[in-house]
């Protein structure tokens, strides 16, 4: 994340993407409770399972724009 952008590499480029942050409509907790997902609007939700997942959704939380 950077330059108002979240961005995501992936292993294949097919699940890679780079959205403004104003097109995140929702971040959250994931319903399995291990990771975090991310709402883009008009796009998909996007779920990670990362073992830090708590800290990175508290940095993009903290990033976000308020609404």
């Amino acid at each position: 994340m950077g330059q108002g952008r979240v961005r995501y590499r992936a292993s294949n480029d097919k699940d890679s993407f780079d959205y403004p942050l104003t097109s995140v409509k929702k971040a959250d907790t994931a319903e399995s409770g291990k990771g975090f997902y991310l709402e883009i609007v008009g796009i998909k939700r996007y779920v990670f399972h990362a073992s830090a997942a708590a800290e990175d959704l508290q940095i993009i939380l903290h990033t976000l724009p308020k609404q």
